[in-house]
């Protein structure tokens, strides 16, 4: 296989392409070809079987998550495959699902081993929560650790939080729940036309919140929301229940390393971002970031 990771997608497309045709001429399109060019001068039936686009397709299918991501070190043509693989991408959370109705709502596995470790990602009906302290997590006080997680190359930016898009409905600090003007009356409405954002982007709004309210804690809510064409996440940020006010003993220093953005940059971003400066019967300082 001498072939280059942009020859070998090059084939893939034609392959497609020709399955594209026979679909519109009424011909019945089987995977029982090899692609030219792929198999080795001796073969197997494992070479000939994993040859075959489509059965490799519905093999990568079935492995797990990590198995699947670690595929595309395997070889060139697995990892031509499962970039062109719409399938395979969707399993790798890289594209979000054509019908998300479809689709039971699950999140993505870097969510509770890295963001929130001991949290499940398997996501109930309606909604999930999810709590963390970067400063507690065994990698954040590893350098080596924390340098690979947070590399900015890492595959893990480019997915999608879930496999049904989600779009960061809001981010609240509050003192307590059980206090209404500074969690829930103080809640943004629900505002339609969100881009879905990517784990990256989630990642950096967690960051930036937490370097901006100099706190080490957080909590995700994950709330589903019916659309107009299909089910979405709407996410809120907050601090957990109980957290006393940011206090001076957190700076943002030990966050720097972790995103380049700020909280003022997510707002200067777009005009419909807003700090909403709501007056909490604690503590006077801004309980609500609204996206």
């Amino acid at each position: 296989m001498s072939n280059t990771v942009e020859e070998f997608r090059e084939l893939i497309k034609e392959r497609q392409e020709d399955q594209s045709l026979d679909i519109q001429m009424a011909k019945q399109s089987r995977p029982t070809t090899p692609i030219p060019g792929i198999l080795p001068t001796q073969t197997t039936k494992a070479h000939e079987t994993i040859a075959i686009t489509e059965l490799l397709v519905m093999i990568l299918l079935h492995l797990p998550f990590e198995s699947l991501l670690h595929s595309q070190q395997v070889c060139r043509y697995f990892k031509a495959v499962i970039e062109e693989s719409r399938e395979l991408r969707r399993a790798l959370f890289l594209e979000p699902p054509r019908e998300s109705c479809l689709e039971q709502p699950k999140l993505h596995p870097f969510l509770s081993r890295v963001l929130c470790p001991g949290t499940m990602c398997d996501a109930p009906p309606a909604s999930l929560y999810q709590t963390g302290s970067l400063i507690d997590h065994p990698w954040y006080r590893s350098k080596d650790l924390r340098r690979a997680i947070t590399y900015e190359k890492a595959s893990w930016r480019r997915m999608f939080p879930s496999n049904i898009p989600c779009s960061v409905r809001e981010a609240t600090i509050a003192p307590s729940r059980t206090e209404e003007t500074s969690w829930l009356a103080a809640r943004a409405d629900i505002r339609e036309g969100f881009e879905a954002v990517t784990l990256e982007c989630l990642w950096d709004i967690v960051v930036a919140y937490l370097a901006y309210w100099r706190s080490d804690k957080f909590e995700v809510t994950w709330a589903l929301a019916d659309g107009p064409n299909m089910r979405s996440w709407k996410v809120s940020i907050g601090e957990p229940e109980d957290i006393p006010s940011p206090t001076a003993s957190i700076n943002g220093e030990p966050y720097m390393d972790l995103s380049k953005r700020t909280l003022q940059e997510f707002l200067d971003e777009d005009p419909c971002r807003c700090v909403d400066l709501v007056k909490s019967e604690v503590n006077e300082w801004p309980t609500l970031v609204e996206w």
